[in-house]
């Protein structure tokens, strides 16, 4: 069905990583937003801003550069690559980021459009690019400090190859930013992996407070 989610936004990327080891085969990594953290495999490839931008030669606006808080693509192919994307991967891979709402999307930012932040399911269903089965959720998010949105698992079954995905995204009380975390790889890589993906999903925490 084409690629989809070819590079996935790769040139929205601002931020550094700053990584630990936690001394159990993970590293643990923090968003330049200082605020929210996840962790992979220790020999899984972190690409940051620099490498991302290198690849594509794209050139941001300052307002671009403001927006976009934060983005990271971390790939486990023992081959690490920013050609590869979710759809195609055959190993686990995912996306990281962090961006500001302008004014036209805070007033009509829907948990719909939070769904569709990185993968436009519904593009796909509207268009007959695929199905999409739900596998787990969506899960409703609500914490203390005002955080809200959703967790949900799915699988995007195209003409030529199904994927699956699990994607967390998370907006701030006042609608200011979209924290999102989506990691995922081919329908039998997800399958196989699907205890580190898990693991690795369930690590993205954001703390306001």
């Amino acid at each position: 069905m084409g690629r989809v989610v070819s590079r996935v936004s790769a040139i929205m990327l601002v931020g550094a990583i700053a990584a630990g080891c936690s001394g159990s085969g993970y590293k643990y990594v923090k968003t330049s937003t200082n605020n929210a953290y996840y962790k992979v495999p220790e020999d899984w490839k972190i690409f940051d801003k620099q490498q991302v931008i290198a690849s594509t030669g794209a050139q941001l606006s300052a307002e671009e550069e403001m927006g976009l808080r934060y983005l990271a693509i971390f790939d486990a192919d023992p081959t690490p690559s920013l050609d590869h994307d979710l759809q195609t991967a055959r190993y686990p891979m995912g996306i990281v980021r962090v961006r500001s709402l302008d004014v036209e999307e805070r007033d009509d930012f829907s948990l719909a459009k939070l769904r569709n932040e990185v993968i436009p399911i519904d593009e796909i269903l509207d268009q007959e690019l695929g199905d999409v089965e739900v596998v787990l959720g969506p899960h409703t998010i609500t914490q203390d400090d005002g955080l809200r949105g959703t967790r949900i698992v799915y699988t995007v079954d195209g003409k030529m190859n199904s994927f699956t995905v699990d994607q967390t995204g998370l907006v701030d009380p006042a609608t200011n930013l979209v924290y999102f975390f989506i990691v995922g790889c081919q329908a039998d890589c997800y399958t196989d992996n699907q205890t580190t993906i898990n693991e690795i999903a369930e690590s993205w925490t954001v703390k306001l407070t």
